[in-house]
């Protein structure tokens, strides 16, 4: 298998792992020992081009990972997506099965915040930087899996 495979079939892995945990920031381990580390909320997608794995974040161009020079890519599992929370307040989630909305159950509206939709391959495919709990559109999305971010939390759901 070669190494562009590899990546994307690790990388696709590991952003399915999401259906058990979400991930707040992802880390690329360099074979010189280094790990850049970056926040799953500012990354505006990640590319695999011939020369690496771009990751390009919100604030820059982005940055070439050469797949020969990379060690290992994580993410850090460390809140469960069961649930969003705002505060004291439980947020759910609720997509209706062929329904081109999703819904935010919980969230009281009165303060915005910015919701990100990620495809499985890391592609940022929505963003509402000023939601205030409205139920989101996602018509113009294909079938297939995706990651939601609400306020830092994140959750899967499958249109």
């Amino acid at each position: 298998m070669n190494m562009p495979r590899l990546f994307t079939l690790l990388l696709l892995l590991a952003t399915t792992w999401g259906v058990v945990s979400a991930q707040k920031y992802m880390h690329v381990y360099p074979n010189s020992g280094d790990k850049d580390t970056y926040e799953i909320a500012n990354v505006a997608r990640i590319d695999f081009t011939q020369e690496g794995i771009q990751v390009i974040t919100d604030a820059d161009g982005g940055k070439i990972y050469a797949f020969t020079d990379t060690r290992k890519i994580t993410f850090n599992n460390s809140t469960a997506v069961t649930e969003l929370k705002q505060d004291a307040a439980t947020m759910t989630l609720y997509h209706p099965k062929g329904s081109d909305f999703v819904y935010v159950r919980g969230w009281d509206g009165q303060q915005a915040t910015a919701v990100r939709i990620y495809a499985v391959n890391g592609a940022n495919v929505i963003t509402l930087r000023n939601w205030n709990g409205e139920p989101i559109d996602i018509s113009a999305l294909a079938a297939g899996i995706y990651i939601i971010t609400v306020d830092n939390k994140s959750t899967k759901f499958i249109k």
